[in-house]
């Protein structure tokens, strides 16, 4: 077959490659990704599912969906995704959803740097809260060394952690 070609150089044949429609196979894995899509908005609390932009009685399918058995629970997903591909904005759902899982790490993440804290302070005592002070909190020291010898008390006689809970309550306010 001969080809022609413009006065550009280019054949009319690549303008017409670029205009083709996506393969079975790319249609498939578009597909899946949005099934994963919405197997991760399920395994969310149906409150945290009001932050989301979706169509129609899709929030309502998607708590339902989350009472059902095995199978009829796999076909739910599948119309899910199709509704969702469909009506929806996926992209915006992708956002909305990466900012909800950014936020719960951070928290999770400060959670944990407070927990570190308490513990150290615990264990280490006044070498932990030099190190405290030094990373620039306003620190009330005796505070902090009042509620470690608390602590190290209702340990000792095996009451309730209260004091524990409050130095985690007095680091949240002072520490970032």
């Amino acid at each position: 077959m001969h080809w022609e070609e413009d006065e550009a150089g280019s054949s009319h044949d690549d303008e017409a490659e670029l205009e083709l429609p996506p393969s079975k196979s790319q249609r498939k894995r578009e597909h899946h990704d949005v099934q994963r899509l919405v197997e991760t908005l399920l395994e969310l609390a149906p409150a945290r599912l009001e932050a989301f932009d979706l169509p129609g009685d899709l929030r309502e399918r998607m708590v339902a969906a989350g009472r059902m058995q095995r199978g009829a629970l796999r076909r739910e997903i599948r119309y899910l995704a199709r509704r969702l591909a469909d009506e929806g904005d996926v992209d915006a759902v992708r956002e909305t959803l990466a900012l909800i899982t950014g936020e719960s790490r951070a928290a999770s993440a400060r959670h944990h740097r407070l927990e570190h804290w308490r513990d150290r302070l615990i264990e280490e005592g006044d070498t932990a809260l030099a190190e405290l002070v030094a990373a620039g909190p306003e620190v009330d020291t005796q505070r902090v060394r009042q509620l470690v010898r608390e602590i190290r008390r209702e340990r000792e006689a095996e009451r309730p952690p209260r004091a524990f809970r409050a130095l985690y309550r007095y680091l949240a306010e002072v520490v970032e």
